[in-house]
């Protein structure tokens, strides 16, 4: 009994140890990083003038088109990628918020984002710029479990045309 009580806090002390050995060897969840370039089109597009400043509106909207991953691992390349955007801007200026799913042979992720929208004028023509940070929400298929975050860049080539350039990272839990 005297040898128990001896050794007793050694052995749990040891057990304990090998214990946080075996767990802490438990491999991290990998990270893929992301890219993707995407050129999208306004499937629909309401713009609501406020009245209190000059230029005030609020603009609800819908975007779709197709992602070509550019990164040095496949993304949904090929996946038809829908935005539901809402943006609050005083002559061009202001913040921009929505989600944007993507659906690839039965595969779908879905994503938030917040940002903000910038328009300055060039040679007497407005350009619209935005910068938004967002995650990943949820996925089906190969991506269920997806977490993650992206940001991109947008901008607007025609008054219906944008060209978005996105870099993120995600794992699966």
């Amino acid at each position: 009994m005297r040898g128990i009580a001896k050794y007793g806090g050694f052995l749990v002390f040891a057990l304990v140890f090998l214990l946080s050995l075996s767990l802490t060897g438990l491999p991290a969840q990998e990270k893929t990083k992301v890219a993707i370039h995407s050129e999208m089109e306004y499937t629909s597009r309401e713009v609501k003038e406020i009245g209190d400043l000059e230029g005030h509106t609020l603009i609800l909207s819908t975007i779709e088109g197709i992602n070509k991953s550019t990164g040095d691992r496949e993304f949904m390349d090929g996946a038809k990628v829908t935005i539901f955007g809402f943006t609050d801007a005083v002559k061009g200026n202001g913040i921009s918020q929505g989600y944007v799913n993507m659906v690839k042979d039965g595969n779908i992720v879905y994503g938030e984002f917040k940002g903000k929208v910038t328009t300055t004028m060039v040679e007497g023509k407005p350009v619209t710029v935005f910068e938004i940070t967002g995650k990943f929400l949820k996925g089906s298929g190969i991506y269920e479990g997806i977490q993650g975050e992206f940001t991109s860049k947008a901008k607007m080539v025609t008054e219906k045309k944008m060209v978005i350039e996105t870099e993120g990272e995600y794992s699966i839990k």
